[in-house]
């Protein structure tokens, strides 16, 4: 799987996404960022994943991201990126919150549940409550 390294030229309307060309013998030189990776995914889709306004970092952004691809087109177990390792997804955040309330209420009768989640009246408003009390919101 080829990814290809991208630069935004221009601004609001105008702006337009040009190929930065690393052949052999093709070092590009007084490039402005910023720079975007372009890769296929499994399912389809063609994400932009910006990698920064420094071209010498975009370029190393672009090889490991190959070589991640190689690796796992390789079978070999890739290690997750450290920077993530600590981090929970929206997504899985608003599962386990939907599962805990699943059970709450399966044990409680519907008015603790309510006086549980702060008297509010909608499922968002009890998912802001509990994840204010999970994390610190500056």
């Amino acid at each position: 799987m080829a990814v290809t390294l991208y630069r935004q030229v221009g601004k609001g309307k105008a702006r337009r996404y040009q190929k930065v060309n690393l052949g052999p013998g093709r070092r590009p030189a007084d490039l402005t960022g910023p720079y975007f990776l372009r890769y296929s995914l499994a399912n389809g889709t063609r994400p932009w994943e910006h990698v920064g306004d420094d071209l010498d970092e975009a370029i190393a952004a672009r090889e490991r991201k190959q070589a991640y691809f190689e690796a796992l087109d390789a079978n070999v177990p890739v290690v997750q990126h450290q920077d993530d390792a600590g981090r929970t997804k929206i997504t899985d955040a608003v599962y386990q919150w939907f599962a805990e309330l699943q059970l709450s209420r399966a044990k409680t009768s519907k008015a603790r549940a309510r006086r549980r989640c702060g008297r509010t009246t909608t499922g968002l408003g009890s998912f802001l409550t509990s994840l204010c009390r999970t994390i610190s919101v500056i």
